[in-house]
């Protein structure tokens, strides 16, 4: 038998470029051959499957529900309500946008008033930028009389 022939249409089939034709072949050859060379056993095994498989009926049915025009009515009625509701969301969005007043930037709080000029919450900053520096250097010139103490007690501790 030319082995040869089968080897290239399982090829061919693994590779899903055969024919119908070449289908019925191989589906024909290795049902009606049970003595095959041990390379063909599985593809054997592969066939019989699908042919069990293809003869037998499903136990269960589907059952598709006939169209009435009640069920085609509710259906229009949903979709109608969902577009109309969209409608509203979509205006109501545009509405937002394009009647909303604009505010004014806020750039600082100052004792809980907002201010909005840009000037005058920057003069602001640098006012409270000199306090925190103005404290930070009295607090600094105090730390120099610690150190002169700090040295002081240095120095006895050393010598006793």
């Amino acid at each position: 038998m030319d082995y040869s022939r089968i080897e290239i249409l399982i090829e061919k089939y693994l590779e899903g470029v055969t024919s119908l034709d070449e289908e019925k072949y191989l589906k024909a050859f290795f049902l009606n051959n049970r003595e095959l060379p041990e390379e063909f056993s599985c593809y054997r095994y592969l066939f019989d499957f699908f042919e069990t498989e293809s003869s037998e009926e499903s136990k269960s049915y589907i059952s598709i529900p006939k169209n009435n025009k009640k069920n085609r009515f509710v259906n229009s009625k949903l979709v109608y309500s969902f577009g109309l509701a969209a409608s509203v969301v979509i205006f109501l969005t545009v509405a937002l946008v394009f009647f909303y007043p604009e505010q004014k930037q806020v750039y600082a709080y100052i004792d809980g008033k907002a201010v909005v000029d840009k000037q005058k919450a920057i003069e602001e900053t640098k006012k409270a930028l000199l306090i925190i520096s103005n404290n930070y250097n009295e607090a600094t010139e105090n730390l120099n009389y610690l150190k002169v103490f700090n040295d002081v007690t240095e120095q006895v501790t050393k010598k006793y």
